[in-house]
């Protein structure tokens, strides 16, 4: 009769009949006369539970006992092993020894010269006398190689990680176990994320973001190249925790409203918030969207109402937005943000908004950046109506977009990107309001398509001190031009632009180019830029706009005259506007009158063009463009713009000007 109980114990214990743990054994196990499992049957125990054997014989007398005994597929890691070598003295027989052992548990082996003392009738029988401590019957010889060694098992958890210890291979490293070693990074599957596809995960892994998030300071991992569907919307604290997606998908194709991923903070030191954010970093993840043409999906949402309002410093490095109707939208506290080398994209739905927004909010979009990002199918890229805005777009690449930038507000660099267009629906760049700029340097525009409707940049009338400013870009396209390089009449600076051959009109810019005089005569500072002589003066009489103007009041032999000068180079032309009136000119009352020319160092003309004849009456503010478009010759270091009154034989002339534009291009 074979009696199961736990180890160390008179508690029964159960066994099995198959490996299945379905069909129980009776406690005892009668087994046949020679001691066998009837029927060549088999005896299973529970993984990681540890047993107690005791066998009897028919007559219930004790044949054995055997304590600690676990099945042949328990996890043997669970297990200490212990050993000491000792050489024996003449005569020994008390051994103390270094290490432990539990006694009666069969935990202990001794060796003396090689051989096993195992029982009653062995050679050097001994006895287990405490935890440290054997005692042999008789004396070893001197020399006697006596070697103890314990295997104790270190609970019935036999699969528990933090009994198993842990070595690491280096130099002045310190052993753990391999709980703490495993925990020293998070998964997403630690919290039962599937990864098939079809499993909604979205509810493990925001235990893993929280888990990370309460540790102070960690990375969550992801599957390589993993699937995971996210049926609801993520939250993470980048204060705390940093995102390594080892190129996995986060699927949130049902998610047809609402925002994918929710950025905030939670560390209340402004000045650490900063720096752990910028430690804290997203990486090479996929987010995948439900389609361009859900205007209210957004991908990733930069917002905290914290005091103070800052989530700032962070970055989403090689990560890719696919089918979105917002890629990423900047709210309150969201600046410092760096995009680097991510894709902005779009394989399903027409979008009818813009990948990335900046609305008028606190504290929002100041110092961001997009270092090497592509956007490819985005009809609308980036829309800011915020006056805190500057960002900057470095080496990236728009491809395919209708209307690429609509800018209210705020400052916007583009520095060595490629934009490249098939469209002529709508102005690629459109620029408004008083400040907002829009900065091409070393870039290349191409155009696939004709532009006959629309110019590619327009600039606002709003669009006074800051507009449009090209500098050292090619511009090129495939077919016809018939429109200026920049419409509109606001600010607008071009500066060594390299037009490749193209259609049948090159490219042109509007008749709006850089202010001068301080855009009007408001400021005093005018007399900077104009010399006044023949009795013109800044004058309040007449106004375009504001308060001043330059007045032209003539009579007999007097010919007010107003001139400005600026710097020229060889090859430009000079392109610009005014406004004017010309009042009480009849007869021989004289000519209104306003001439450019190119001027060498000394002053001397080098040919001019005259811009306007006046010999009647003009009462209404009158826009004149100004038109110099012969190329400045060798030799030019300036133009001269003159305005005058001549001629007059009778009467009092007088004329106005106001809101001149002028730059040489």
């Amino acid at each position: 009769m074979l009696y199961t109980y736990a180890a160390g114990t008179t508690t029964p214990a159960t066994t099995y009949t198959t490996s299945q743990g379905n069909v129980a054994w009776t406690n005892p196990v009668e087994l046949d006369a020679a001691g066998r499992v009837p029927g060549s049957g088999e005896i299973w125990l529970t993984d990681g539970a540890i047993y107690k054997f005791v066998l009897k014989d028919s007559n219930d007398v004790l044949i054995a006992t055997y304590d600690n005994i676990t099945g042949i597929n328990s996890n043997a890691v669970a297990y200490t092993n212990q050993q000491e070598i000792v050489t024996a003295t003449a005569g020994q027989t008390v051994f103390n020894l270094s290490i432990s052992y539990q006694p009666g548990t069969n935990s202990l082996s001794v060796f003396v010269d090689g051989v096993n003392q195992y029982g009653s009738g062995a050679q050097y029988a001994y006895v287990e006398t405490d935890g440290n401590t054997v005692t042999f019957n008789s004396g070893l010889h001197v020399g006697a190689e006596v070697k103890f060694t314990t295997t104790q098992q270190q609970a019935a958890g036999a699969v528990d990680a933090s009994q198993v210890s842990y070595d690491p291979p280096f130099t002045g490293s310190v052993p753990t176990n391999v709980e703490a070693k495993l925990a020293q990074t998070i998964s997403v599957k630690d919290f039962g994320a599937v990864a098939d596809g079809i499993t909604d995960d979205s509810a493990a892994i925001q235990a893993a973001f929280d888990a990370a998030a309460a540790t102070g300071h960690a990375r969550v991992q992801f599957s390589p190249g993993a699937s995971y569907k996210c049926d609801s919307g993520l939250t993470l604290d980048t204060s705390c925790v940093g995102v390594e997606g080892n190129g996995a998908y986060l699927v949130f194709t049902s998610l047809t409203s609402g925002t994918a991923i929710t950025i905030t903070q939670s560390n209340g030191d402004a000045n650490i918030r900063t720096a752990l954010n910028h430690v804290n970093s997203i990486d090479h993840l996929f987010f995948s969207g439900p389609g361009g043409n859900y205007s209210a999906s957004v991908a990733v949402l930069l917002e905290d109402n914290a005091s103070p309002n800052t989530v700032a410093g962070g970055s989403f490095n090689h990560c890719a937005f696919l089918n979105w109707g917002n890629d990423v939208v900047n709210r309150s506290g969201s600046f410092c943000w760096t995009f680097n080398k991510c894709a902005f994209t779009l394989t399903s739905g027409t979008p009818t908004t813009y990948s990335i927004t900046f609305p008028q909010l606190t504290n929002n979009g100041e110092r961001n950046m997009f270092i090497d990002c592509f956007w490819f199918n985005r009809k609308y890229v980036v829309d800011c109506s915020n006056g805190n805005l500057s960002t900057m777009f470095i080496g990236c690449s728009i491809d395919g977009a209708a209307r690429a930038f609509t800018l209210s507000a705020g400052h916007t660099y583009m520095i060595g990107c490629h934009i490249e267009y098939v469209d002529d629906t709508d102005y690629w760049f459109h620029v408004s309001g008083e400040n907002t700029l829009l900065s091409f340097e070393n870039c290349e525009i191409i155009s696939q398509s004709a532009k006959t409707s629309f110019s590619p940049f327009y600039s606002d009338s709003t669009a006074e001190m800051g507009g449009v400013v090209l500098k050292n870009c090619a511009f090129g396209i495939v077919s016809s031009m018939t429109v200026p390089l920049i419409g509109g009449t606001g600010r607008a600076v071009v500066q060594n632009l390299i037009s490749q051959k193209s259609g049948t009109k090159p490219p042109a810019v509007a008749e709006s180019q850089n202010y001068l005089a301080y855009g009007g005569f408001e400021s005093a500072n005018y007399t900077g830029e104009w010399t006044l002589s023949g009795g013109a003066i800044r004058s309040s009489a007449q106004a375009k706009t504001g308060t001043y103007s330059l007045s032209f009041p003539a009579s007999s032999g007097v010919t007010p005259t107003a001139i400005m000068t600026m710097p020229a180079q060889p090859g430009q032309q000079v392109l610009g506007r005014l406004y004017y009136k010309a009042l009480n000119i009849t007869g021989t009352s004289g000519t209104f009158y306003i001439e450019i020319n190119w001027l060498d160092k000394g002053g001397n003309s080098l040919g001019g063009s005259a811009q306007l004849a006046v010999t009647s009456n003009v009462t209404d503010w009158t826009m004149l463009s100004l038109h110099f478009q012969t190329p400045a010759p060798k030799g030019t270091v300036s133009y001269k713009l003159t305005i005058n009154i001549f001629g007059t034989a009778s009467g009092t002339p007088t004329a106005y000007v106001d809101d001149v534009i002028l730059t040489a291009v």
